[in-house]
């Protein structure tokens, strides 16, 4: 049988990257990112951001396109954040993202960048490559 352990550093924004990630409401996005990754077979390990864009570092099997799982977890969580927050009526993500395959050796590091965005940003101490989103 088949053994598989892929992991993806993924890299979303908002749509216009406009500022909708606020702290009142991350939480939830984020849950409801998990929930529906799970419901695909997925695991999100770590996720974090800022107002305009988020990081997560995923389990994806094989099974399951990155694109296929991004644009499931994109549109379940706009919707949700539609149907939660009236105010948030405009909330929407853009259609690009970056997605980085992980070396097993490196999630420890990789999952504290992405879990400490909002100090790494306040600090302007990022990988730049990570914060690029075509």
């Amino acid at each position: 049988m088949p053994y598989t352990r892929l992991r993806y550093h993924i890299v979303t924004a908002t749509h216009e990257r406009k500022p909708f990630i606020f702290p009142d409401i991350e939480r939830f996005i984020f849950a409801v990112m998990r929930a529906e990754a799970r419901k695909m077979g997925c695991e999100i390990i770590a996720i974090g951001g800022i107002e305009d864009h988020l990081h997560m570092v995923s389990a994806i099997p094989p099974k399951i396109a990155v694109s296929i799982f991004i644009r499931e977890v994109k549109t379940e969580s706009s919707r949700a954040v539609k149907r939660q927050f009236a105010h948030m009526n405009k909330f929407a993500w853009q259609v690009g993202y970056s997605a980085f395959t992980v070396n097993p050796f490196d999630m420890k590091r990789l999952i504290h960048y992405v879990e400490n965005q909002r100090e790494r940003h306040a600090r302007d101490d990022l990988w730049t490559e990570f914060e690029r989103i075509e």
